[in-house]
């Protein structure tokens, strides 16, 4: 059985409750004869240990926040739309590139969440030496806390830009500002390295953050902001562990029995309880598909464009994520594709699914991330060599699609390819936008589908509700 940190959840959220809003202005003061103080109950190891499970249950996006997060990177590319439902509204301002500071995903999933982690994230790092616990167990705690803290702020700066670093939960006068990108950057860069350098190899709990981790969401950084040099070395560092390797079935690697491998660097665990799970299926099931009792099929529909599904070679094995033609139970065939309506079946249907929350484990950085990021990186360097074209093969191979080869590539050409790789391998994972960003092509690749995208549109806004709250400056264009 998985030693899911979660699993633990449930219990502690009383406990939890007592802490969750410390650091925050109270709008109502009330004598509690029968808890810990938030100061007595972080000086005791249970303490620690709960706080740290509010901080990785803020940092995971599990249920609806998982689909929030994908919306955010595929919604406004070449991969999908969405129709119907509850979410129709803010769904069509992300693929129509129409989006406004006061939609309210930007302020629940993009920006609260992400601060309420590092909320945690600061009481764990202000407390830990309080608490009396084994050194070792400090270490990691600490090392997590950085982790999770740099992680929130990786996905701030993705979205928003420089956003105000807080790195404290003791109160301050000062209003808060807006960091530079230089004071961002700076950050993300040693909380990414010291947290490496505190966190294990491998927890005994599945779900926590490891050194790969660390070190894996590094080079994802370097990558994102161009530190070519930087980028390669890290990802070798991750390579160099010895603890991951390509999962030999790409279709098979993502289903609820094969969830704990070797492929996963960092998850957000999913089980079949209410607002605990995978979400995603119940977006994607057709009205008539033939889906069990227990699997829930909502009225939003999230629907994959027909050239995207084309895009595909007729023998790369990751089209078999994809659904393009069913049998309803009634034995009528019903087609998808060439309607744009095919779906992605990435997190196979958990057969034990709770209504719409399965128990598929949500893959946040994988192995074949690192092997591209690394390749991408040595092109940019140098242009193709035969390492870099060894580490795309890699992930090619286990697709069953063509093989290259280092002649058959410019240093422009094989940018060109890592980009489309990435495409085939990432989708339903929430990566699009970002990689479309750093190739430069997000802005002219939208308008050329007909979309009024600007320049400015690489950043989401800030949230009005901040702006409205904290007076922070907006980006600009909004």
């Amino acid at each position: 059985m998985k030693n899911r940190i979660y699993k633990n959840l449930l219990s502690l959220t009383s406990i939890l409750l007592v802490f969750t809003f410390a650091g925050c202005k109270k709008a109502l003061e009330e004598d509690n004869f029968s808890q810990l103080s938030t100061e007595e109950f972080l000086r005791t190891e249970s303490g620690i240990k709960a706080l740290s499970i509010s901080a990785y249950s803020n940092a995971q996006y599990v249920a609806f926040p998982m689909n929030a997060k994908i919306n955010f990177a595929e919604l406004p590319t070449e991969i999908m739309y969405q129709a119907g439902g509850g979410v129709a509204g803010n769904a069509a301002q992300l693929y129509n590139f129409t989006w406004e500071p006061t939609m309210d995903w930007f302020n629940g999933q993009a920006w609260n969440k992400p601060y309420r982690t590092i909320r945690d994230a600061n009481n764990l790092i202000d407390n830990l030496d309080k608490a009396p616990m084994e050194e070792s167990k400090r270490k990691v705690y600490k090392g997590e806390a950085q982790f999770l803290r740099a992680y929130a702020y990786y996905l701030l700066y993705d979205w928003f830009g420089p956003v105000p670093l807080i790195t404290t939960s003791k109160e301050t006068n000062s209003s808060p500002q807006r960091a530079t990108d230089t004071e961002m950057r700076t950050f993300l860069e040693k909380e990414f390295i010291a947290a490496a350098d505190l966190l294990p190899l491998k927890q005994t709990e599945y779900g926590r953050a490891t050194k790969g981790a660390a070190l894996g969401f590094l080079t994802k950084f370097y990558l994102n902001t161009k530190q070519w040099q930087k980028c390669a070395d890290a990802a070798q560092k991750v390579m160099d562990l010895g603890v991951y390797d390509l999962y030999p079935e790409y279709v098979d690697m993502f289903k609820v029995e094969n969830e704990l491998n070797q492929e996963y660097i960092f998850v957000s665990p999913c089980v079949n309880i209410a607002g605990q799970g995978n979400q995603w299926m119940a977006v994607s099931f057709p009205a008539t598909y033939p889906r069990l009792n227990n699997q829930a099929s909502f009225a939003s529909n999230y629907k994959l464009y027909d050239a995207f599904v084309n895009s595909f070679a007729a023998t790369d094995k990751r089209k078999g994520c994809i659904l393009t033609s069913y049998k309803t139970a009634a034995g009528v065939t019903v087609q998808l594709l060439g309607k744009n309506d095919s779906r992605s079946f990435k997190y196979f249907p958990d057969p034990n699914s709770l209504n719409a929350d399965a128990g598929n484990d949500i893959p946040e950085l994988r192995y074949a991330d690192i092997l591209l990021s690394r390749s991408e990186a040595l092109n940019e360097l140098t242009g193709p060599n035969q390492e870099s074209i060894t580490l795309i093969n890699r992930v090619r191979s286990r697709a069953n699609v063509s093989l290259y080869s280092v002649g058959s590539f410019t240093k422009e050409s094989f940018r060109d390819a890592i980009l489309n790789e990435r495409l085939w391998e990432f989708f339903t994972e929430g990566f699009r936008r970002q990689d479309l960003i750093r190739h430069g092509k997000f802005i002219s690749n939208a308008v050329a589908r007909g979309k009024s995208a600007k320049s400015t549109q690489v950043l989401f806004p800030i949230p009005q509700t901040e702006i409205d709250v904290s007076h922070i400056q907006q980006n600009e264009g909004y």
